[in-house]
């Protein structure tokens, strides 16, 4: 694993529900985090998993492509990084993926870090996010430990 991704799972292995309710918030940071260490960015996806009738992944992309006004939460959400997929937990591995309910798998369409980040944080304030981690407490102790601003 790059040491960047070792640094990154490292602040976050003590917070608590972080795979239920905060993965696109998790994306998110890993992104913040590589542009503020000065790293390549051009590697970095997100990969939205999605039920088969895709619909939270068909209104996500027509937000990227500019048909909708906001962006949406979705069954859960990864990054691809230097040719590899991760998420709030670790490195994602088909065994990992095995049991989601999600069976849409799509490398959504962002153009460039301000698309990305445009992205999130619509989705973020947009989307219906499960409650079982509490973004309210954790978004300010992520902030802080990364040295980052949403």
């Amino acid at each position: 694993m790059p040491p960047i991704l070792e640094q990154y799972f490292k602040k976050i292995e003590d917070i608590p529900n972080r795979g239920l309710g905060g993965c696109l918030l998790f994306c998110y940071t890993f992104i913040l985090f590589l542009r503020k260490k000065r790293m390549p960015i051009k590697s970095f996806q997100i990969i939205q998993y999605d039920y088969s009738d895709g619909e939270c992944t068909d209104h996500n992309i027509g937000f990227l492509n500019g048909e909708k006004e906001t962006a949406d939460s979705s069954y859960h959400f990864t990054f691809m990084y230097d040719g590899n997929e991760y998420d709030c937990m670790g490195l994602v591995t088909p065994e990992r993926r095995t049991g989601w309910w999600a069976t849409k798998r799509t490398i959504l369409p962002t153009k460039s870090y301000a698309h990305i980040v445009l992205f999130c944080k619509t989705a973020l304030e947009y989307g219906t996010w499960n409650p079982m981690f509490n973004s309210k407490q954790w978004t300010p102790v992520i902030a802080e430990r990364f040295g980052i601003k949403f």
